[in-house]
């Protein structure tokens, strides 16, 4: 199965409520097209000069794709009048009170063209909550797990950005200085990959715990598919504060000692905003409105909403594995 083929194979609209009244905050609808989230943020910073900051939004979008969101900026509606970009499209809406912050929607609908599948797809209404390797990328579980180790070197080398590189020309030993070039999304995003990483791990055990006909389905991003549905349990996705209880105890111990960590190596004391406290995550997450057509032997259109966080083309693989 192939996914994201072309931009316009992979559509995804946030679906969200915000109550339009007199703020300081424009709430624009921008859609746009094989671009991150955050370049789109930044663009608009560039044409509004808005500080970044004054700049909110409710989640992270896929790149390679055509999504819609919501957006609020620190302006007047004026000052976005006469936007024009290549790759995005903007609608105001009105203005609001307060920004958006992450977690500031209900879901996610899914518009995806599948192509070159091998077999049919078998729709699913339980799907296994697994973070997706948009998460990951190449070497974010790498900086990660090197920042919760307190091994900033090893961190700021992976992460291979250039502001840390000229950062460390200037100042070659103060590996804790380059990292500080980044934003803090940006290293947080590295934390919370390793987190992640170990959450999966985590839930595959799980699944193998509760059903011992379940499948295994290789790929960049491991997956243990349940035969039959489970008990959706919360999941600890760990941090210094997480009190966990067994299994979850055995299984996440297992893991730290193999990167020579504890719990309380999720406190980072270099860089204090990169604490995690800890909080815990569905095992399993609904699929609703399911339309599935077949386009020709080999190439299917599914269609389905998802709740927020929560990964579509993990629903994919499910649906195809």
């Amino acid at each position: 199965m192939r996914l994201k083929t072309t931009p316009t194979d992979f559509i995804v609209v946030e679906q969200a409520e915000h109550k339009v009244e007199e703020g300081p905050y424009t709430l624009v609808q921008l859609t746009k097209t094989n671009m991150t989230t955050e370049a789109a943020l930044q663009a608009l910073q560039k044409y509004t000069k808005v500080p970044r900051r004054f700049i909110g939004y409710a989640g992270t979008k896929d790149k390679i794709a055509v999504t819609t969101q919501y957006v609020t900026v620190k302006c007047t509606p004026d000052a976005l009048n006469n936007f024009t970009h290549d790759a995005i499209q903007l609608e105001v809406i009105g203005t609001v009170k307060e920004p958006l912050v992450l977690g500031m929607l209900d879901g996610n609908h899914f518009e995806i063209i599948a192509r070159d599948c091998e077999q049919k797809p078998t729709e699913r209404t339980q799907i296994p909550n697994y973070f997706d390797e948009q998460r990951f990328s190449t070497s974010n579980v790498a900086v990660g797990r090197a920042i919760v180790q307190g091994k900033f070197k090893e961190a700021a080398v992976a992460a291979d950005e250039p502001s840390v590189n000229e950062y460390l020309q200037e100042k070659p030993t103060d590996f804790v200085g380059a990292l500080r070039t980044l934003p803090k999304h940006t290293l947080l995003m590295y934390v919370h990959a390793y987190q992640s990483w170990l959450f999966n791990d985590v839930l595959r055990n799980y699944i193998r715990k509760h059903d011992q006909d379940a499948r295994e389905i290789d790929g960049s991003v491991q997956l243990t598919l349940p035969s039959k549905e489970l008990l959706n349990e919360e999941i600890p996705l760990i941090g210094f504060a997480s009190a966990l209880q067994e299994p979850f105890t055995t299984w996440y111990n297992e893991l730290l000692q193999k990167d020579n960590l504890t719990q309380r190596s999720f406190v980072v004391r270099a860089l204090p905003f990169l604490t995690l406290e800890g909080t815990t995550r569905s095992a399993f997450f609904p699929v609703k409105n399911v339309e599935i057509e077949k386009m020709n032997e080999v190439t299917y259109k599914v269609c389905f909403d998802l709740p927020k966080g929560c990964y579509a083309t993990i629903t994919m693989k499910c649906f195809f594995g």
